[in-house]
């Protein structure tokens, strides 16, 4: 991950993202006040014992009805992800060519380091680097996402990429594979569509990547 990359808030992902624990405790609490109601025979207890229960039924409804922007973008990842590589369910360049807007900055490790493209010659690219290297399987290590400002999100994702002992990069025979750090700027469409912005790569294998790997 990131250095500068935060982490998401506890309300994104213990209630909107993920609120069955929320809500198991809430019902549990609800048990336990209706536990000593029977006991007790205090009608008091019924006032907490209530709100749990009303509480426990609101959250996973407020999950269901609301999208976090790491519930949105991250599956765009995997999307993207899949589009590229050939051999994988969903590759297909015209679900590719969706996701990236019609002018599209790629930068190597760091925005000094920069290729502006149109989406074309972007596809243009990465199409010389799949019949360069030959990829057949990725697997996501890692995935997040955040909201930037007001149509501008990030996202960020760790994939470990194997290649065929064909490939004509630098790739020994018993070393086919390669985990690469990536960091995609997205920009909300007015359709409710995103689409990437800004591709980065960060890393390759931990270390910064060099230019000269691309075709």
């Amino acid at each position: 991950m990131p250095n500068h990359w935060p982490d998401p808030s506890w309300f994104d992902r213990f209630l909107l993202e993920n609120p069955w624990p929320a809500l198991a405790v809430f019902a549990a609490f609800a048990l336990i006040f209706v536990w000593h109601y029977l006991r007790q025979r205090r009608r008091a207890l019924l006032i907490p014992a209530l709100g749990c229960a009303v509480v426990a039924g609101v959250v996973p409804l407020l999950a269901f009805l609301v999208t976090t922007p790491r519930e949105r973008l991250m599956p765009l990842d995997e999307q993207f992800v899949h589009a590229v590589v050939p051999k994988l369910p969903g590759a297909d360049i015209a679900t590719l060519e969706k996701l990236l807007s019609p002018a599209i900055d790629f930068q190597i490790s760091s925005p000094a380091v920069s290729q502006s493209h149109d989406r074309k010659a972007l596809l243009e690219q990465i199409d010389r680097v799949l019949r360069k290297y030959h990829p057949h399987d990725a697997i996501l290590l890692d995935n997040d996402a955040r909201q930037l400002s007001t149509g501008q999100y990030e996202s960020y994702f760790r994939v470990r990429v194997t290649f065929d002992a064909a490939n004509e990069g630098p790739l020994s025979a018993s070393n086919l594979s390669a985990t690469t750090d990536w960091l995609l700027q997205w920009s909300g469409q007015p359709d409710g569509s995103f689409r990437i912005a800004t591709l980065r790569w960060l890393k390759i294998n931990g270390i910064d990547p060099a230019a000269s790997l691309l075709p």
